[in-house]
């Protein structure tokens, strides 16, 4: 498939304004052929898991290949005009763009490959105007089917060795975004597609059977399904759910029984609404009986990874997932985020210079040099990535920094053998703007991400981040640019530079009875923390301080007391959302719900109340777990011009975790105090894991004993 196959043969118009008025302004300066680096990459994980799987790359390369400005685009351009109502373009740029070709040296990881944040998923070395012409397309192409596939892995992931169809083309967002979804939703894992057309342009399987309009145009179920098997015996997957589920279960099973004596096999049946669980179990037991152990149960119905885990759980019998509009529109995190940036351009004598953005949030300063990653593994599973810059060294050392460590970060070691040299995860896609990689078959880069997956260790925290040379040529450049930024703000204004005007706020997170030692939800050394609490509080190092408090009514939805046959610990559903079933605790008004006698209070000047709502549980101080009421601890933080936030309490993997992720996500600075928290840890490593879940957010993780020594 070649992407001129679907779409006009000219696509460089898709792009954004700016990108064609900066080029303009690079022709019209003299800037447009200097040579730079620019990387696209994203910051975050994609749904706070710990993998993400890169996809779109052969939609990038036909792009790049065939990119050009046809008569009709500069016609077009042409008639652009500016405020003054005169041509925005002249036209000895129009001129120049109708002979315009990509000449860059571009790099990328190969379909199916797992990448972590701020890892560049493709890298461009070219002329600064076809850098900067190439930004949108692909970011519009790599961000969203880099969320797809991954979304497509965590739903197989969840469905273990069943099968998963994709079947989100009614769904989708648009054409384009059925077509794309369903190439990478097979990439990252799915079976097979219900879309036809994807089937063909793409080489992937499609399957489907019937809907509920054909059981309806029939008098009797039973005719529809006795119909259905005459005209497709092949492939008799019955829908049993349009009146009554078991009864067209045994429905399908008459007509199943008449195809074998035909000497046809019924495939199966599919389950689309109700219990599914339940009914699955049911529909097996029947099918069983009947002489059919080898008919598939299908289900279908709003499913994806947390639900299909649920299903699973409650012990359904379920062999194959059609999954559609929570893949295909990655339902619950609609973007990606992925970013492209400028890391470094040749001056006028040819030297190379490094680029770097600066933010007051770590995870959005960007990376300078032409950053390579090396990939190293150890018995044939992942051991850890080092984000090296290709201008200054070759081959890095095993040594790594987080990417949004500070100056006084500490750095670890890959353990690997001494002959292990690791690989490098950006390979030659374009050399002087040809193309020199051909893309494997769709099939092998779903085999692909299949046996990354199986090499990445996802029960330990993942090595990943800067080498130390890079690292310090990082901090280096933060501090030269931090300099010059102070000096101009110095000389021009009388205002004190931006970090003495930071204002600092301690948010202690549940430190309640219920959950010391000997309380209804007991944290282990949840009473450790208190000391630390109080001596920060007493340093008059905050410029706030706040707590908040569980504060459930009797009868909250996540007390497993209140839920017939559930048990503590038990992943269950509450108000459509994965809940852990917890025993009763902080119940409004109660002992427990008291914040502990040991902690000092007269410091804290506002306490956050949350869990107040019986059907939706409230990990953070910020919102309830579905995001959909804030307790206004967001809104008072920056009405008091709070920048930055720590974050310590109880307990480490649940409230604190939300919460310090949440206060990341609306813009604060955010340290975690590490160990001024302690966890629940229902299942070995979730503390470690929430730490790593945090750091990889953008959350800086800090000690108190930091935050003393600054003073």
């Amino acid at each position: 498939m070649k992407l001129n196959q679907i779409y006009r043969p000219s696509l460089s118009l898709l792009t954004d304004l700016y990108q064609l008025t900066m080029a303009y302004g690079y022709w019209k300066t003299g800037a447009a052929d200097k040579e730079a680096v620019f990387h696209l990459f994203f910051r975050k994980p994609a749904f706070k898991g710990n993998y993400t799987i890169a996809c779109g790359l052969q939609y990038a390369i036909d792009y790049i290949r065939d990119f050009h400005f046809s008569e009709a685009d500069i016609a077009y351009l042409a008639t652009l005009k500016g405020n003054d109502n005169s041509p925005l373009f002249e036209e000895g740029f129009l001129d120049y763009l109708r002979d315009f070709k990509i000449t860059a040296d571009i790099d990328a990881m190969e379909e199916g490959t797992i990448v972590f944040p701020h890892q560049p998923l493709i890298r461009v070395k070219g002329r600064l105007i076809e850098g900067q012409l190439l930004e949108t397309a692909l970011l519009n192409i790599l961000n969203f089917q880099t969320l797809i596939a991954t979304k497509a892995a965590r739903v197989c992931e969840a469905a273990k060795d069943d099968a998963v169809l994709e079947f989100g083309l009614r769904r989708a967002q648009g054409i384009d975004g059925a077509l794309a979804a369903s190439r990478a939703a097979y990439i990252g894992g799915c079976t097979a597609t219900s879309n036809v057309l994807a089937g063909r342009l793409f080489g992937i399987p499609v399957k489907g059977t019937h809907a509920h309009s054909w059981v309806m145009c029939h008098d009797t179920e039973l005719a529809a399904f006795e119909n259905y098997a005459k005209v497709m015996p092949n492939n008799a997957i019955f829908l049993v759910d349009t009146y009554d589920t078991m009864e067209g279960v045994e429905n399908a099973i008459v007509v199943g029984k008449k195809l074998k004596a035909q000497g046809y096999q019924m495939a199966g049946i599919r389950l689309d609404s109700g219990d599914m669980g339940a009914l699955s179990i049911e529909a097996r037991k029947l099918l069983d009986a009947a002489g059919f152990p080898n008919a598939m149960i299908a289900a279908s119905n709003d499913l994806d990874e947390h639900k299909i885990t649920q299903l699973k759980q409650q012990g359904a019998v379920i062999n194959i997932w059609g999954v559609g509009t929570n893949l295909v529109t990655a339902k619950d995190q609609p973007a990606l985020g992925g970013v492209y940036k400028l890391a470094a351009i040749k001056s006028a004598n040819k030297d190379w210079q490094y680029c770097i953005k600066l933010s007051e949030q770590p995870i959005k300063i960007s990376n300078p040099g032409l950053l390579q990653i090396r990939r190293f593994s150890s018995n044939n599973y992942f051991i850890g990535d080092v984000m090296y810059n290709e201008l200054a060294h070759k081959n890095p050392s095993k040594t790594i920094v987080d990417n949004n460590a500070k100056a006084n970060a500490e750095a670890s070691v890959i353990d690997t053998a001494a002959d292990n040299n690791g690989v490098n995860l950006l390979i030659p896609i374009f050399r002087n703007g040809e193309q020199v990689y051909q893309s494997p078959a769709i099939e092998l880069m779903r085999q692909k991400t299949k046996a990354q997956l199986q090499q990445l260790q996802q029960n330990k925290p993942y090595a990943y981040g800067l080498s130390q040379e890079l690292y310090q040529l990082k901090q280096q450049l933060i501090r030269e640019k931090t300099i010059n930024i102070q000096n101009v703000n110095n000389h021009s204004t009388n205002n004190p530079p931006n970090n003495l005007t930071m204002k600092k706020a301690l948010i202690l997170v549940d430190i309640q009875n219920d959950f010391l030692p000997g309380g209804a939800l007991a944290v282990p050394e949840g009473d450790a923390v208190i000391p630390i609490a109080n001596q920060l509080q007493a340093q008059g190092i905050f410029d706030l301080v706040l707590a908040t408090q569980d504060w459930h009514p009797a009868n909250h939805g996540s007390f497993a007391a209140n839920k017939e046959g559930a048990k503590v610990g038990e992943l269950l559903e509450l108000n459509g959302l994965p809940q852990v079933m917890w025993p009763v605790h902080c119940v409004q008004k109660t002992k427990g719900a008291e914040l502990a006698e040991a902690l000092e209070k007269k410091h804290i000047q506002k306490i956050i109340y949350k869990g107040t709502d019986a059907t939706i549980d409230s990990y953070s101080g910020f919102f309830d777990n579905g995001h959909r009421k804030a307790t206004g601890m967001g809104d008072y933080l920056k009405a008091q011009g709070i920048t930055n936030v720590y974050v310590m309490g109880l307990a480490t993997d649940y409230c604190v975790k939300f919460t310090a992720l949440d206060a990341h996500e609306l813009g604060f600075n955010t340290f975690l105090i590490a160990d001024g928290s302690r966890g629940v840890n229902l299942q070995t490593g979730d503390v470690d894991q929430a730490i790593t879940e945090m750091k990889m957010a953008g959350v800086s993780i800090i000690q108190h004993s930091d935050l003393l020594m600054a003073q």
